[in-house]
C-alpha cells in the first residue's frame, strides 16, 4: 500500500514540472515574439559619393618668435605668463639696467676720444678736418684705425643696441609660449627667454602617398580635426605641394587654416581629410553593411515590417560611407543599424527614417 502510495505522489510531481517548463517556454516564446529587433531604415538613391584621403599632420604657427635678451643681466620684471595673449608692442620683461647704462656711457666717451685721435691725425697730415672727402680712401682707414675710432664706434654700437633691448615687447599680436625663468635671476643668452606664437593662421604640415597626388592642388579645401577632439573640425586650403617624392614614397604637402579661435596649438598632432565627390554612385553608410562568417558582406533591406539579407559587391569606402557596385537598386530601403543580430526574413520595427 505504502509503495502504491510512493508510486501515485510521483507520477503527479512529474506531472506538475512537465506543465510548469511548458508555461515557461511558452512565456519565453511570447518574450521572443513581443520583442522586435528596432531598426533604423533609409531609402536608396544614386548620389554623389566623397572619395576621401586621409593623412596624420602637425600643427605650425605661420608666425613664431623667439625672444632673448643680448645681455647677461638680472631680470627685474616679468609681465606675463605663459598662455597669456600679448598685442604688438606690448611689454614682456625688463632687466637691471644699471650696468647696461654704465658701459654705455663709458663707450660713448671712448668714441669721443678716439674721435679726437683721428682728427688730431687728420690735422698732423695737412687735412681739412672740415671735409674728409678729400683724404684718399686707403689713408682714411689706415688712420681710423690707429686712431682707434672703428674699435670705439662698434663697442659704443653694441654697449646702445644691449642697452635699448633690455626690455622685451611683442612682436605682434599672439600667444606666450615656453616662459619658464623668474625675476631676479640672471637668463641663458643662448636659450630664448620666451616665444610668442602669432594669432590667426596656422601652417598645417602632412604627407600623402605618390598615387594620391591626383587628389591634391594649391588651393583646394582642407578639413582639419585634432586628435583630442573628433567634434571638432577647421576648414582650410592647401597652399604649397613640395615637388619631391621622398625614398619612402611620401610627398610633403602644406595647408593654412584660420585658427582665430585658438582651438589648435604649435606641435599639435592632426587629421587632415581632402574630399573629392564621385557622382552618380550607390552610398550607403558603413554601419549598413555585415560580414557574414563566409566572408560574404550582407546589406539587410526593410519590406513589409520584415528584414531581408542581400548579398552585396562593396566598393570604395570613406570614414562614413561605402559604395555599393551590386546587390542592391535605387529606391530598396535599406537597414542602417541594427543589423548585427538580425536573421533573414524576421519582423522588425522601425526607430529612425534618415
Amino acid at each position: 500500500m505504502k509503495k502504491l502510495l510512493l508510486f501515485c505522489l510521483s507520477a503527479l510531481l512529474l506531472v506538475a514540472c512537465g506543465h510548469s517548463e511548458d508555461k515557461k517556454e511558452e512565456n519565453v516564446s511570447q518574450i521572443l515574439k513581443s520583442e522586435e529587433p528596432v531598426v533604423d531604415i533609409m531609402v536608396l538613391k544614386t548620389g554623389d559619393f566623397s572619395r576621401e584621403l586621409i593623412s596624420n599632420g602637425n600643427a605650425e604657427a605661420s608666425k613664431k618668435a623667439d625672444l632673448n635678451f643680448p645681455a647677461s643681466e638680472e631680470v627685474t620684471a616679468i609681465y606675463v605668463s605663459n598662455g597669456d595673449r600679448v598685442s604688438k608692442g606690448q611689454k614682456i620683461a625688463s632687466q637691471d639696467t644699471y650696468r647696461l647704462r654704465s658701459k654705455l656711457v663709458s663707450a660713448k666717451s671712448s668714441l669721443d676720444q678716439a674721435y679726437l685721435s683721428l682728427q688730431d691725425e687728420l690735422i698732423g697730415r695737412g687735412y681739412d678736418i672740415r671735409d674728409t672727402t678729400k683724404v684718399p680712401a686707403s689713408e682714411m682707414q689706415l688712420l681710423r684705425t690707429k686712431s682707434g675710432y672703428d674699435n670705439a664706434r662698434e663697442t659704443y654700437q653694441l654697449a646702445l643696441y644691449d642697452y635699448n633691448n633690455s626690455t622685451l615687447y611683442a612682436p605682434f599680436d599672439g600667444t606666450i609660449a615656453n616662459l619658464f625663468s623668474k625675476e631676479h635671476n640672471i637668463p641663458s643668452t643662448s636659450e630664448p627667454f620666451c616665444t610668442v606664437i602669432g594669432s590667426g593662421d596656422m601652417n598645417i604640415d602632412f604627407s600623402i602617398l605618390e598615387g594620391e597626388l591626383p587628389m591634391v592642388k594649391k588651393g583646394r579645401e582642407v578639413e582639419i580635426m585634432p586628435f583630442i577632439s573628433d567634434d571638432t573640425v577647421i576648414k582650410g586650403r592647401i597652399t604649397a605641394i613640395n615637388p619631391v617624392v621622398d625614398k619612402n614614397g611620401l610627398v610633403r604637402i602644406k595647408a593654412t587654416a584660420d585658427n582665430s579661435s585658438g582651438v589648435l596649438y604649435d606641435g599639435m598632432n592632426v587629421r587632415v581629410s581632402i574630399s573629392n565627390t564621385v557622382p552618380d554612385k550607390m552610398v550607403v553608410p558603413k554601419t549598413a553593411m555585415v560580414l557574414r562568417s563566409n566572408g560574404r558582406s550582407v546589406v539587410f533591406t526593410y519590406k513589409n515590417g520584415r528584414s531581408f539579407w542581400n548579398y552585396i559587391e562593396p566598393g570604395e569606402e570613406n570614414s562614413r560611407d561605402m559604395i555599393v557596385k551590386d546587390g542592391l537598386k535605387d529606391g530598396d530601403t535599406v537597414i542602417v543599424t541594427g543589423n548585427m543580430n538580425l536573421a533573414h526574413d524576421v519582423p522588425v520595427k522601425i526607430g529612425k527614417i534618415r
